[in-house]
Parts: structure tokens; C-alpha cells; sequence
């Protein structure tokens, strides 16, 4: 049994650094590409940014000597997929309208869940009330998607790309963004009170235990 699950931890880090070395790749093909076609639009810059946010968890750990749970990098490797490589470069923002609401809904309740880990971890003697538990993961999921729409605004401005749609929705877009994103944490909020009213907090005690793998 125990060989077992060496073998299983063994295969989700290789399983992460090919994950890791493949949107490497794709990343690096894109910029030599765009650069080659004399393309630096949008999609140049969110090449650039996918090849910078693909080494931050790296970098992270090793600036603040911690080591970031695998099953968290894999989720946030699949989240630049989906955004970056699908959203923007390969136009599905564009193609289908709810995509975009799509990302940021699941961003808000992958943000939320990733509070909860992060306050668990400061919290180990457990000091803390669930209710303050959950209102921080909110907080903290409201804080990252505020970060988020802003640094948009910035890029928007200094590179005079129109990533938020101000042109054509105003200010609609980014309100909306921040409403799916409020939503996405509000289901798992949701299921989090279910859980700890009827359950105990079962289910999410496996879940942390789970992103301590």
C-alpha cells in the first residue's frame, strides 16, 4: 500500500513538470512567432505573460522557501491554459461570449479555495472560527479578482489594448467579471456552510488534506 502511493505521488510530479515544460514550450513557440510575423499585439503580450506566470510558482518557493502544494499548481496550470492559451491567443473569448464569464466564475471559486488553504496554513493551531475562515477566503478572492481587473486597466492604457472592452461595453465587462467571480465563490461558499453544518467539515478537511499531497 504504501509502495503505492510513493508511486502515485511519484507520477503527479512528473505529471507537473511535463506540464510545466510543455506550456514552456508552447509559450517560447509563441513568442519566437509572433516576433518573427513583426506581431506585437495582445497576443504577443499574453505569450509573454504565460511564459512569466508558468515559472512564478517557482519562483515564489524559492524567494519565500515553501514549497506550493502539487494538486495547487496543477489547478493553476490548467486556469493559464484555459485563460491565456484558450481565451486569448486562440480567440475563445472571441468565439464563444460566455467563455469569458466561464473563466471567472471558476477563478472566483478556485481563489476562494485557495484562501481557505492559505489561512489553514497560518491558522495550524486553529485558533480561528469558521465563519472567519470562509469571510477570509471571500475577502481574499474579492482582493485577487479587484488585482486582476486593474492590472487589465493598466495594460489596457499603457499598451493601448482594449483587453476590457471599454470601447464596446462600457464598463458592463468588468462589473461582470467581477459578478461571475463573486458567484464562483458564493457556490463553494455554499457548499463549504453545507458541509460544516451537516458534516463537520468532512469533506473539507479531505480537501485540504488533499492540496497537502
Amino acid at each position: 500500500m504504501e509502495n503505492n502511493k510513493n508511486m502515485k505521488k511519484k507520477v503527479i510530479l512528473n505529471y507537473q513538470n511535463l506540464l510545466h515544460f510543455l506550456i514552456t514550450i508552447i509559450s517560447l513557440w509563441l513568442l519566437i512567432f509572433f516576433i518573427r510575423q513583426d506581431a506585437f499585439n495582445y497576443k504577443f503580450m499574453a505569450a509573454a505573460a504565460l511564459l512569466a506566470l508558468t515559472w512564478l510558482p517557482f519562483g515564489v518557493e524559492k524567494l519565500f522557501k515553501i514549497k506550493i502544494p502539487v494538486t495547487i499548481i496543477l489547478v493553476y496550470f490548467y486556469f493559464l491554459i484555459l485563460s491565456l492559451i484558450g481565451g486569448v491567443i486562440f480567440g475563445l473569448y472571441i468565439i464563444f461570449p460566455w467563455y469569458d464569464d466561464f473563466n471567472h466564475f471558476l477563478a472566483g471559486g478556485l481563489l476562494t479555495l485557495l484562501g481557505i488553504y492559505i489561512v489553514s496554513k497560518l491558522d495550524n493551531i486553529g485558533y480561528l472560527k469558521f465563519s472567519l475562515v470562509v469571510t477570509y477566503a471571500l475577502f481574499f478572492a474579492g482582493f485577487c479578482a479587484g488585482i486582476w481587473e486593474v492590472s487589465e486597466f493598466i495594460i489596457s492604457r499603457i499598451f493601448a489594448f482594449d483587453i476590457q472592452r471599454v470601447d464596446v461595453t462600457g464598463v458592463n465587462d468588468t462589473i461582470i467579471d467581477i459578478i461571475m467571480s463573486f458567484l464562483g465563490s458564493a457556490v463553494i461558499l455554499t457548499l463549504l456552510l453545507i458541509d460544516n453544518k451537516l458534516y463537520d467539515n468532512k469533506y473539507l478537511e479531505k480537501l485540504l488534506k488533499k492540496f497537502g499531497d
